[in-house]
């Protein structure tokens, strides 16, 4: 996020502007780390029985739906691009 405002956020005193967004970044992001390294199965099956949940987990839909909204947030921020003007 900062590099993307171009301003310093910091960790203890985050502005409350900032805060929806870096938590739905933050939760997406631990999404995916659950994600890789735990069991979001689509289809379980047993001998002959056999269920499935359609495309895509639960976990995938989440982090897909939180890093849209982490995303879409972190674009209403805007950008501050520094500039310099020259007199002379």
């Amino acid at each position: 996020m900062e590099s993307w405002t171009n301003e310093t956020i910091g960790s203890v005193g985050i502005a409350e502007k900032y805060q929806p967004g870096l938590v739905d970044l933050s939760v997406a992001e631990l999404l995916g780390f659950m994600e890789t390294t735990g069991t979001d199965v689509s289809n379980v099956r047993l001998g002959d029985l056999s269920i499935g949940k359609g495309a895509g987990g639960n976990l995938a839909t989440a982090k897909e739906y939180f890093h849209q909204r982490g995303m879409k947030m972190l674009s209403t921020y805007g950008t501050r691009v520094p500039f310099y003007a020259a007199y002379g």
